[in-house]
């Protein structure tokens, strides 16, 4: 039994490889994660069956890179909708929480609750983005 965190893990295995954001208004949401955190949109429509934006996160090889698509009633659960549950939910590495909030709050995300503990980060702040999806930016992260 392995009993390091997994997330410390060092190779490929078990990693994210790639996230996907659903939003109602696909091109409003991708022009909040620009102005928040710098990160570029494509259009990748051609390479899939709906609209599809191609979300790059940064450039080099730390980080993960994403779609972002329109929320379709597919990804929500048919027997009691107004319980549904998605699955875009982001942990987003970021140098100020009180900074980077204040960016955020300014163009539509709201708060969701207290600075919390996330392992294994020092700390974490739970908000939602303009479209609902829940984010959780943590600070002093050694990435």
């Amino acid at each position: 039994m392995n009993s390091t965190h997994p997330g410390t893990a060092r190779n490929a295995h078990n990693r994210v490889t790639r996230f996907i954001l659903l939003a109602d208004e696909p091109r409003i949401l991708a022009d909040f994660y620009a102005r928040v955190f710098g990160w570029t949109f494509e259009d990748w429509s051609e390479f899939s069956t709906v609209p599809c934006l191609g979300v790059r996160t940064g450039s080099g090889t730390s980080g993960v890179d994403g779609v972002l698509i329109p929320r379709h009633d597919l990804f929500k659960t048919q027997s009691e909708p107004e319980d549904a549950i998605d699955f875009s939910h982001l942990m987003i590495a970021v140098e100020s929480i009180q900074e980077t909030m204040r960016i955020a709050i300014r163009n539509g995300a709201v708060p969701d609750g207290d600075l919390v503990d996330v392992e294994p980060f020092p700390r974490g702040q739970r908000l939602r983005d303009p479209d609902g999806n829940g984010l959780i930016l943590v600070e002093g992260a050694d990435l």
